[in-house]
């Protein structure tokens, strides 16, 4: 049986920046409201994937309408230009918090 690539628990730890603990809990909660699934790698069992249902698609889905809205309002102060340069900033933000995770 082939699975379709999940995402690696630990790269989803790191990008969103939070603990070990705080992540397994976290997908724990989605697993049992149906929303994700977990499973070993099979190329290595040391990684555990995390995969979105078609439960949490749906969800995902139908949460992108509100998502894009309420960004409209949070950014609508900013002009077209500084939002690039706000988004060049955070990029690059990012990139140097992403630094320190890795000395860690």
């Amino acid at each position: 049986m082939r699975r379709t690539k999940g995402y690696p628990l630990k790269d989803l730890r790191q990008n969103i920046l939070v603990t070990k603990q705080n992540i397994s809990s976290m997908v724990d909660r989605l697993k049992q409201a149906g929303y994700v699934s977990t499973y070993e790698d099979l190329s290595d069992r040391r990684i555990t994937r995390v995969k979105l249902t078609e439960q949490g698609k749906e969800v995902l889905q139908a949460l992108k309408p509100l998502t894009n809205a309420s960004n409209d309002k949070t950014f609508e102060v900013f002009e077209s230009e500084e939002l690039v340069v706000l988004s060049s900033l955070l990029e690059r933000f990012v990139a140097h918090l992403n630094q320190q995770v890795d000395m860690t």
